[in-house]
């Protein structure tokens, strides 16, 4: 049973619940919502802040016949992540905003294991893709198509579409009434809308046309030139496009032909008839009126 301290009153959370899951053993919990389910899956890895939620003197959460009810951390070092791990329901209140999110994922796997830094030296880069997140981001519901190769050392971006917004069509800031701070905080589709809505936007959009924050918001928000290329030792926030300066030529050449390599070994859509299939119905174009957020796609 477990409990919270709310307002000076104890509630009640789970009641008496009780199960045991072997080895190679699937069990589901199923309820309706606030009944209880995260909270006891929760209460497995001990991951309910303390001392609001409490145990009652009779519970016990066994794991290889070892208490976890109050075990000490060194211990729940173990098997947090190790051994149990957890997907969490919410993953934007899971993750902490002032941390990088790969700092996070990689946090419990560098934990448990025994060696460090560049270990496997066949693996030397990530390949990553993106199109768009919101479809009516651009009037024309098409995306803004990025493919990029990190190496240890730099980065580079090749933006196939570099005549579109890379966040988006900025409606309503090139004429027309500006969207308010309201809107921009709770409205994600308002203007630049392949990034959620949030303070930190509406901020910047609000102070877009002032020094020093003009020249900031041409770089988060403004066209991109179709490669990037970015040296992550000497320039971590990848400020300062290194991509066509004569000295990084060579660098430049060799991480485009290993991108476009890959995209062709792996069979990418985006280098078949000039990305036909991501810019045509269904991955493109208007939603369908029976589809979710059709009526906030306007």
């Amino acid at each position: 049973s477990i409990s919270f301290e709310v307002r000076d009153k104890s509630f009640l959370a789970v009641d008496g619940i009780s199960f045991d899951i072997e080895r190679n053993q699937t069990l589901a919990l199923v309820g309706e919502s606030g009944s209880g389910k995260s909270v006891t899956a929760m209460s497995i890895l001990q991951l309910l802040p303390r001392p609001q939620a409490s145990y009652s003197k009779a519970s016990s959460i066994l794991f290889n016949d070892k208490e976890v009810i109050d075990a000490p951390n060194s211990e729940l070092i173990k098997i947090r992540g190790n051994i149990i791990s957890m997907v969490f329901q919410e993953p934007m209140t899971s993750l902490n905003p002032y941390h990088r999110v790969g700092n996070q994922i990689t946090e419990s796997i560098l934990l448990h294991s025994k060696k460090s830094g560049f270990i496997d030296q066949t693996r030397d880069c990530v390949f990553t893709g993106r199109e768009r997140h919101v479809e009516s981001a651009r009037a024309d519901f098409t995306p803004f198509p990025q493919r990029a190769i990190r190496t240890q050392d730099y980065v580079l971006i090749m933006n196939f579409r570099p005549d579109r917004w890379p966040m988006g069509d900025p409606y309503r800031l090139e004429e027309g009434p500006e969207p308010t701070v309201e809107e921009l905080e709770t409205n994600t589709r308002i203007t630049l809308a392949d990034e959620d809505a949030g303070p930190t936007k509406a901020w910047l959009i609000k102070a877009h046309k002032t020094d020093p924050w003009k020249k900031h918001f041409d770089k988060v928000y403004g066209k991109r030139p179709l490669i990037e290329l970015f040296d992550l030792k000497s320039d971590p926030h990848e400020m300062h496009n290194l991509a066509g300066h004569q000295q990084y030529a060579a660098l430049e050449e060799e991480l485009t032909k290993r991108l476009l390599d890959e995209m062709q070994r792996t069979g990418d859509p985006r280098l078949i008839r000039e990305g036909e299939f991501y810019e045509t119905p269904p991955m493109a174009g208007p939603l369908k009126k029976k589809s979710p957020g059709w009526k906030k796609q306007k």
